[in-house]
């Protein structure tokens, strides 16, 4: 295959998969500020801003500088010891060498520790014991019971790969409190023919982002998880999530290709 017909199959990949991401990555709220959350909750602070394990470092970032902005009330880290973990623990040690915390750290743990050494902040609560997206969410809603925090709205900051799920997890079991979706970035995909052979990468890659390989895994394994099927995670299938409205169309032909 020529290096210009390798190029142009790329592209078309990097295209797909940027639709992919930009459907799982739901983005409710342009930006974490008192006035994005005035125009679309109607009020300048909600109850709670919650973050959630899975997250790569670029979130921590988004999430202190909404804490700086006083979007929120209560601030929560959200996020045990999951599949990720091990890759987010070496991700933090190799990107910031002096944040400190144990071998067997939660990521919220974790998160806690580089908001207190880099950041010199600190969230009010830590969600430690969860190990995948429900039980993040209703470990989440307990913890809340628990410390009888008021909520009735609340912005989720989770990981653009998995955004939707969160969202949609959160409506099925905590379907009083009103939820907006802010993924904690938004990867671009780009085509890099510089060198020998042309290969996909990120245009202003995230701090601490996924490896390429892993990005694409992430994103291919969500969007059948989203659909109201018998194999999904919808009613139909695993009832683990309200429906999401449907998978639109380019977005299925985006992942059959």
């Amino acid at each position: 295959m020529d290096t210009v017909h390798a190029a142009q199959q790329l592209e078309q990949i990097a295209q797909d998969m940027d639709t992919i991401a930009r459907f799982v990555g739901a983005q409710d709220i342009e930006e974490l500020t008192a006035a994005a959350s005035e125009r679309v909750f109607g009020i300048p602070q909600v109850d709670v801003l919650v973050l959630f394990g899975g997250v790569i470092l670029a979130g921590a970032d988004q999430f202190a500088q909404a804490m700086r902005n006083g979007v929120a009330t209560t601030y929560v880290i959200d996020g045990g010891v999951g599949h990720t973990t091990l890759a987010f623990r070496q991700s933090v040690r190799n990107l910031c060498l002096v944040v400190e915390f144990s071998d067997s750290a939660s990521e919220a743990e974790i998160f806690e520790a580089y908001l207190g050494y880099i950041c010199g902040l600190h969230a009010d609560l830590l969600e430690t014991k969860s190990t995948n997206c429900g039980n993040n969410i209703t470990s989440l809603r307990d913890l809340l019971a628990a410390y009888k925090v008021s909520c009735q709205s609340m912005i989720l900051m989770g990981d653009e790969t998995m955004q939707q799920r969160i969202a949609a997890v959160a409506a099925k079991e905590m379907p009083d409190i009103r939820t907006l979706s802010f993924a904690s970035y938004q990867a671009k995909v780009v085509v890099d023919a510089e060198g020998a052979s042309p290969a996909w990468a990120f245009k202003n890659e995230p701090r601490g982002t996924w490896c390429r390989d892993h990005y694409l895994e992430l994103l291919m394994g969500e969007a059948p998880r989203l659909t109201d099927t018998a194999d999904g995670y919808g009613p139909k299938g695993k009832n683990f999530i309200v429906p999401v409205g449907g998978v639109p169309a380019e977005v299925t032909r985006a992942w059959n290709t």
